[in-house]
């Protein structure tokens, strides 16, 4: 996530891809093709940024061959039901920081409710 900010951030300094991305996805209302077709055209480098994160976390977890195989699963179980509803959370009408906020709380309570999950049935 930290990658797809800094991508979100170089495309709003770029062609305020963030700003206009709000807008955007505010204007034709809440709908999950909107904001996917919005995020690709607009956001590019938050996209390649979230990718690329996304292989470095792989590249990781490929590197330590699997020795906490359930906390890296939890993770990413976390962080994909974390994503989308980022996704419409930051094209909501709340302020920035309370939406980043709201997102790492649900990427947390996703993860750590997966890796009960895990641990109980191993």
């Amino acid at each position: 996530m930290m990658l797809a900010s800094f991508g979100a951030l170089l495309d709003e300094h770029r062609a305020l891809g963030f700003t206009i991305w709000r807008s955007a996805c505010r204007a034709s209302g809440l709908s999950l093709p909107s904001i996917a077709a919005f995020t690709l055209e607009l956001l590019p480098l938050a996209v390649i940024g979230a990718l690329l994160g996304g292989l470095i976390v792989l590249a990781g977890g490929f590197i330590q061959g699997g020795r906490n195989a359930h906390g890296s699963l939890a993770a990413h179980v976390g962080c994909a039901i974390a994503m989308p509803a980022g996704l419409v959370l930051c094209a909501a009408a709340l302020p920035l920081p309370a939406t980043l906020v709201m997102e790492v709380t649900l990427a947390a309570l996703a993860t750590l409710c997966a890796r009960g999950l895990l641990r109980a049935h191993p």
